[in-house]
Parts: structure tokens; C-alpha cells; sequence
């Protein structure tokens, strides 16, 4: 393969964002068409480039002939080039739900999208810091127009909260750039990754803070996620499969990237100058909290996409728990749960969804007399509710289970790890039992009629339910997965040399 090719799967989608714009204004059908297409070419693509790294390893591309770290460069590891696929397959799902319907502002919403497609593509194989920021805005304000495009009040209010959390992150962000830059002198992610422990520790304590305040509110973090309670329940529901399903995700890929691989992670934990600062009670403390408070707002609420935007936030959390562990098991653990909830969040919006259709209240009322109107979407919530709390043999089962076991043998923290793992299963059983018992109750005041679904919606349903069902059958396969991401995540003197490779390594 030609190492240039990957930048393609960034200039395609921006190429064709203008002309979905351009051509649309002549016929809608154009926009619809580029969007499918070009989404298609993405998956297509992606799997071609995945088999090179499988066969030869990790890609570099240089941008402009400048080599690193003096140029911009991409580079595709095993763990970057599996989650695109993963999240292309989605936003293949979301534009075919979004294509389904009539919307007359199609040509401007595909060019937004296509946007979006090209800033977390560009997010997830950038080898640039400042770049990796420039993607990031890119992706905000695309996520910003997609939560406000339904224009009522809900939707406005929270892309506005989105918007102005965001910023505040965008400019912490910016001043950890800046100290980096200042102090090692290079940009590039690899040579920051090969000097960083030649940073003195009190700059270190300022990056880490910097950075990680940076992306607390697309990691859907409390509490950072106040946007949450106003954006899910008003946004689209294609926009809301990619805000639990992808945007959660790619921010987790750059808290992984930057603080695992580049920073090194868990290495630096201990204590310095009499500074009562150590890097992993922090993390551990913030998203062991961040997981209780979710999933406590997931139970007091009654709006049923509010419920499963505060359950999606806890599920990030729990991840986010599982990766401050800092051990190989708790990287393994929360990959497995990162799978689960790419997969199974969108299956849970996109069946709410139908079930509830119809219905001018969205609460868990709606529900009721569910599995009559719409047998299909409930069985596939029903799935999705399994996958995601843990039902054995799923992703998440493992997952979860692996972090128990890990929790009792291996990790210090093990009672407050343990605690909030316990309590986290049993109060999403809760909520979900009580949303899974409202379907089979019978509405007799009512004349049943049977809901008309989309075909979008039946084959995307349907295909999301069938990849879990593949992943549970095949163990074998999914552990081939997780066990070459992981040796991805913590391979950092693998991926300086993939990034270094063709030039001299600064090692001021």
C-alpha cells in the first residue's frame, strides 16, 4: 500500500463536505447520494488500510515531505485504524437513518457530517498536537450544530451549554499546547512522548491538569456533563446514536492516546516536592464519583433519552475507572466495555425510538404496552439492555468481570474500585428491569396499533444486533482484538519509532 493513501479517508470526506453543499443546492438527492457514498468509500477503505497494518504494522504518513517531527504527519496503529472502522460502520448507520427522512436542510446538515466524518478520522491518526486541536474544534462545533439542528428550546439550550464548556476545554487545551511547546520545543506527539520525562514534575502536574480539563466535557465527565441532561433528549435521534456511540468515544481514544501512550501513564503516580499530588488517586476519585453521580441522575430521570444519556455517561466513567487502574488488565477490561457501548448505545436509542413513537410524551410512560405496538424494537432493546448491563457471554460481561477480579487481586484502591463497580450494575439493572417491564405492560384504555417501522431503522437495528450477537459467539475473536489493542495502548516505544523513523530522533 502507498503510505500516502490514508489521507485520503480526511481529504474525501472534506472534499465532498463542499460539494454536498454546492450540488445539493441544485437537488437534494445529490447530498444524500455524496453522504452514503462517501461514507461507504470510508469503511471500504479503512478495512484495506487495516489489513496493511496487520500485515506490515504501523503506517506514517507525511504531510507536505517535511519529516517528523518537523512536518505534519499521520500515523495508523492497530488500535486507531480498528475503532474508525468501528465508528465509520455507525456513522453508516446514522446517515442512513438521517437519509431516510425528509429534512430540507439535507445539503447543509451532509456537508456538517461529512465534516464531522473527516475532524474524528483526522482526531484519531494525527501524529501532531496541534493539529490533534484543530481536528478536536473541527468536531465540537460539528457536534454543536448537530444537537442544535431540531431548534427547540432543548436543543438550543444544550448545544449552548455544549458550546460554552467546550471553549473553556478548548483553551485549557491551548495552554497545555503551549507549555509543551515551550518547554521540549517540538509539536510532534511522538518526540513529546520520547522527552516528556525530561519535563520537571511541577510542569508536569500543570500539563496533566491542563489536558485533562481539556476533554472532560466530550468524555461526558461530572461535572463537566451538565449539557447532557438538555442536548440528548433535544437532538435528533441519529444525532443521538453518534453523540453515545462516537463522540464519547473518540474523546476517550484522545484521553487513551495522550495520557497512556504519550505521557506514559501510570508511571507517573508518585509523589514529588512534598506535593500531595499523585495522578491516579485523582483519576480514580473523579470517575469513581462520575459513575455514582450518572447513574443516580439516570434513576431520577423520567425522560427516557435523558435516562440513557446520564447511563451512557456512567458507562464512560466506568471505562474511564477501569483505564486509571494503569495495569494491563484494566486496559483489556476497558476495552471490552468500550465495545459494548459503541454497539449497544445506539441500539438503545434507535429502539426507543421506535417504541415511542407516537407518542408525544418521551418519558418512561411511553414505554408502556411497548412490546404489542412494536415487537421487533423492543426484542432489539431487550438485547441492548443485555449487552450493555453485562448479560454473560457479552463484551461488557467480560469486561466487568475482569475488572472485579483485577480489583480484588491486583489494584490498590480495591474496596472503592469494587464498591462502585457493585453499585453501578445494580442501580442500571434497576432502571432498565423497570424501562424493560413497562413493555409488557398492557394499556387496555387504549386500542393498540401496530407501529410502522422504517426500513432504516429495521436494518440498522437489526445489523448492530447481530454484531453483538458475533462478538459474544466469537470470544476467540474478540480477544484477538482487545489483546492487540492493548499491546497497541502500551507499545509507546513502538509507536516513537513508527513516528520517527524517517528522520534522525531529536533526543535533546
Amino acid at each position: 500500500m502507498n503510505y500516502n493513501l490514508p489521507v485520503l479517508l480526511i481529504a474525501i470526506p472534506i472534499l465532498f463536505s463542499f460539494l454536498s453543499l454546492i450540488l445539493g443546492s441544485f437537488n437534494k438527492i445529490f447530498s444524500k447520494v455524496i453522504l452514503i457514498s462517501v461514507t461507504i468509500f470510508n469503511i471500504i477503505f479503512g478495512i484495506s488500510i487495516y489489513n496493511s497494518v496487520l500485515k506490515n504494522g504501523n503506517i506514517l504518513t507525511v504531510i507536505g515531505n517535511y519529516l517528523p517531527p518537523f512536518g505534519i504527519n499521520l500515523i495508523v496503529t492497530y488500535i486507531s485504524i480498528s475503532f474508525l472502522i468501528l465508528f465509520y460502520t455507525l456513522f453508516f448507520i446514522a446517515s442512513l437513518i438521517f437519509t431516510s427522512k425528509n429534512d430540507e436542510r439535507v445539503d447543509k446538515i451532509s456537508s456538517v457530517l461529512l465534516l464531522y466524518l473527516a475532524s474524528f478520522t483526522g482526531i484519531l491518526l494525527t501524529g501532531d498536537i496541534f493539529n490533534l486541536f484543530v481536528f478536536m474544534e473541527i468536531f465540537s462545533i460539528s457536534n454543536i450544530i448537530l444537537i442544535s439542528i431540531k431548534n427547540k428550546k432543548l436543543s438550543i439550550k444544550g448545544s449552548l451549554k455544549y458550546l460554552i464548556i467546550t471553549s473553556i476545554g478548548a483553551s485549557l487545551y491551548l495552554f497545555g499546547t503551549g507549555f509543551i511547546y515551550g518547554i521540549l520545543g517540538t509539536l510532534n506527539l511522538a518526540e513529546i512522548s520520547l522527552n516528556f520525562d525530561k519535563i520537571s514534575y511541577f510542569s508536569k502536574v500543570l500539563i496533566f491538569l491542563f489536558f485533562l480539563g481539556s476533554i472532560m466535557a466530550e468524555l461526558e465527565v461530572f461535572p463537566f456533563n451538565f449539557w447532557i441532561s438538555d442536548s440528548y433528549p433535544g437532538s435528533k435521534n441519529y444525532v443521538n446514536i453518534l453523540l453515545s456511540g462516537l463522540s464519547s468515544i473518540v474523546a476517550l481514544y484522545i484521553f487513551i492516546r495522550l495520557f497512556l501512550t504519550i505521557f506514559g501513564y501510570p508511571s507517573f503516580t508518585t509523589f514529588s516536592y512534598s506535593l500531595p499530588f499523585n495522578v491516579k488517586t485523582l483519576f480514580i476519585t473523579i470517575f469513581g464519583l462520575s459513575v455514582i453521580v450518572n447513574e443516580l441522575a439516570a434513576l431520577s430521570s423520567k425522560n427516557v433519552k435523558r435516562i440513557l444519556g446520564f447511563s451512557s455517561a456512567s458507562s464512560l466513567s466506568l471505562i474511564l475507572l477501569s483505564l486509571s487502574t494503569g495495569i494491563r488488565d484494566g486496559v483489556i477490561a476497558a476495552i471490552l466495555l468500550t465495545i459494548s457501548v459503541i454497539i449497544s448505545k445506539p441500539l438503545l436509542f434507535l429502539s426507543s425510538h421506535q417504541i415511542m413513537k407516537g407518542n408525544e410524551e418521551k418519558n418512561i410512560n411511553s414505554f408502556i404496552d411497548g412490546f404489542r405496538r412494536n415487537p421487533l424494537f423492543s426484542i432489539l432493546f431487550i438485547i441492548g439492555v443485555f449487552t450493555l448491563v453485562g448479560f454473560p457471554l457479552t463484551p461488557s460481561f467480560w469486561g466487568k468481570l475482569l475488572l472485579f477480579l483485577s480489583a480484588t487481586e491486583k489494584i490498590s484502591y480495591t474496596t472503592l474500585i469494587l464498591v462502585i463497580v457493585v453499585f453501578s450494575i445494580t442501580i442500571e439493572l434497576f432502571y432498565y428491569f423497570r424501562l424493560m417491564h413497562k413493555l409488557f405492560i398492557k394499556d387496555e384504555k387504549k386500542e393498540v396499533e401496530k407501529t410502522k417501522n422504517n426500513f432504516a431503522y429495521i436494518f440498522s437495528g437489526v445489523l448492530l444486533a447481530l454484531t453483538i450477537i458475533f462478538f459474544s459467539v466469537k470470544p476467540y475473536f474478540t480477544q484477538n482484538i482487545v489483546e492487540k489493542a492493548t499491546d497497541d495502548i502500551f507499545n509507546k516505544s513502538g509507536y516513537i519509532k513508527s513516528c520517527l523513523k524517517s528522520g534522525e530522533i531529536d533526543d535533546r
